[in-house]
């Protein structure tokens, strides 16, 4: 699905993205336990009845607004922010309901706002490296593994899966990038980090 013929219809902003890594935890889920099982439906069931039955239109306060729009209006067009206010609009809806507002506060704004932010790092992050060699594609690897922080040795050659693309590629890449003065190597607190 990162294929060139996917990312250009812009499959990528279709998906709402998590990065983490996953665990092994279970071979074959258990059952859940009846008791929990009937404390959601009640609790749903409960939020459900709360609802108007009539059409119900959810108002949104001037703070929320300008929050909103503040974003909005903020936000650098290009492939990673599309649909994104489409999402903020959704999530809105979502949060209200979830905490059971007759309308859309200021704060809630601001959740769905910081929301918005996460998933448009997030998409840069996962976004697939194009690069015309493997030197290349490693060299933004490692740019954007350390986007977010200084990191170790170890966990920087973790991140960016150098055993992939070979020893070769790998020194070749942070030479560069440190020879370039892109990178830095704190040799007191042994961590990588980007120029800033």
């Amino acid at each position: 699905m990162w294929t060139p013929a996917f990312l250009d219809i812009g499959f990528l902003n279709r998906l709402w993205l998590v990065r983490d890594r996953g665990e092994r935890r279970f071979s074959i889920p258990r059952e859940i336990p009846l008791p929990e099982v009937k404390t959601l439906q009640k609790k749903i069931g409960a939020f459900l009845g709360d609802l108007p039955t009539d059409s119900l239109r959810l108002q949104i306060s001037e703070e929320a607004r300008a929050i909103f729009d503040e974003w909005y209006f903020g936000l650098d067009p290009g492939p990673f922010s599309k649909r994104l206010d489409t999402y903020g609009l959704r999530l809105m809806i979502i949060l209200a309901a979830n905490e059971r507002e007759k309308s859309i506060s200021g704060e809630i704004a601001r959740k769905v706002v910081k929301l918005l932010e996460w998933q448009l790092e997030v998409r840069r992050e996962c976004d697939p490296v194009d690069a015309e060699n493997n030197i290349a594609k490693m060299e933004e690897m490692i740019r954007r593994a350390l986007a977010r922080e200084p990191v170790e040795l170890r966990e920087l050659q973790r991140k960016v899966n150098y055993h992939r693309y070979g020893i070769f590629a790998w020194k070749s890449a942070i030479e560069n990038l440190c020879r370039s003065r892109e990178v830095f190597f704190d040799k007191k607190a042994k961590v990588y980090s980007l120029a800033r």
